[in-house]
């Protein structure tokens, strides 16, 4: 299936074998045709053609060409997709990669997580950061075809992951109704169900995380000192969070599932809102020049993220804008408040 502007996939459905060292399928079944040959990026950004020039093809191929003796057989459809492309940054984990995982399953109907994950640029730190959320993808071990030298046999295969979109969930393309509320419940069977019980507030205040870039990123908040101590003043009980690889995800679950309200410059940390319990209030920070891309990673445009998610319905998005006009009477005449986002 090539019609999509996303992402391709490309299945046997039927018995093959997956050659690792070539990245290739071979039907195995006795109604296999004589000739063909297909090629599939697995990554859902289909459009990007220096991103998906990157990414390793894997072959559907007629044969195989000698006889067939299988290192392992998996009683089950194998799923391959790629962790490459923009791997690194949480915000494309996501969009390109787990939830186009979740979509591809539901869309599948497939029950009791019956599928085999077989993952191509798979690094040892990506699968050491997501154990605990691929584990609840599947019930079968992961296969890695990065080093891997046996043949694997499955009793079919689908390659390529289904996207709707930035951050989106289309129901109506779903053959079961699903919305981002089911993904977020994915995310609490990974992360939250293991915690222990809400220990008494500390304080009986709000919580409230506040989001923080560092390292001249760029997107930060010069006033961040600030906007701390206003949001204790007002009433909340604020807690800083700088995203880093070194903090394990389920720590950043447990931090955002039990706070009220998340505030952040736009930025691939916002992605986190994810993480947020129903009922909170998430509030984007969205620097002059970048409000198209962060309409569309977290807006209301495509999908109502933001709204589906922690409300379950579909108001009009409260927005707060500061017009370039207003902006330069707040600074005046200075240049550097206008440098290009990055």
């Amino acid at each position: 299936d090539r019609s999509h502007d996303h992402y391709d996939t490309c299945s046997i459905n039927g018995p093959t074998i997956l050659d690792p060292t070539t990245s290739t399928f071979y039907p195995i079944g006795p109604t296999r045709p004589k000739y063909f040959i297909e090629r599939i990026r697995p990554y859902p950004r289909k459009w990007e053609n220096f991103t998906m020039a990157k990414i390793k093809e894997v072959t559907f191929k007629h044969g195989p060409p000698g006889p067939i003796m299988c290192n392992v057989v998996h009683n089950a459809r194998a799923l391959v997709f790629s962790a490459g492309g923009y791997t690194g940054n949480f915000f494309h984990e996501i969009n390109e990669g787990f939830l186009p995982l979740f979509i591809t399953i539901r869309s599948m109907s497939l029950s009791d997580q019956d599928v085999v994950l077989v993952i191509t640029e798979a690094r040892d730190w990506w699968i050491r950061k997501y154990v605990d959320l691929l584990g609840v993808f599947s019930k079968h071990p992961i296969v890695t075809v990065n080093n891997n030298t046996g043949l694997h046999c499955f009793s079919s295969a689908t390659v390529g992951l289904v996207s709707h979109g930035f951050m989106r969930i289309d129901p109506s393309l779903m053959p079961n109704p699903t919305t981002l509320a089911h993904f977020h419940g994915l995310l609490d069977k990974a992360y939250g169900q293991a915690q222990r019980p809400l220990a008494p507030e500390s304080t009986g205040r709000p919580k409230l995380v506040l989001v923080v870039r560092t390292g001249g990123v760029g997107r930060v908040m010069l006033n961040q000192a600030q906007v701390y101590t206003m949001a204790e003043e007002i009433g909340f009980e604020v807690t800083v969070f700088e995203p880093n690889p070194s903090v394990p995800l389920r720590e950043a679950y447990r931090l955002m599932s039990r706070s009220h309200v998340m505030v952040g410059v736009h930025g691939a940390a916002m992605t986190h809102l994810l993480f947020l319990r129903p009922g909170s209030v998430f509030i984007q920070v969205v620097p002059i020049g970048t409000d198209p891309i962060a309409e569309l990673c977290f807006g209301h445009r495509y999908g109502y993220l933001v709204l589906v998610l922690l409300l379950g319905f579909l108001p009009p998005p409260l927005r707060l804008c500061l017009s370039s006009t207003q902006a330069f009477l707040f600074h005046g005449n200075d240049n550097s408040r206008y440098v290009a986002p990055t």
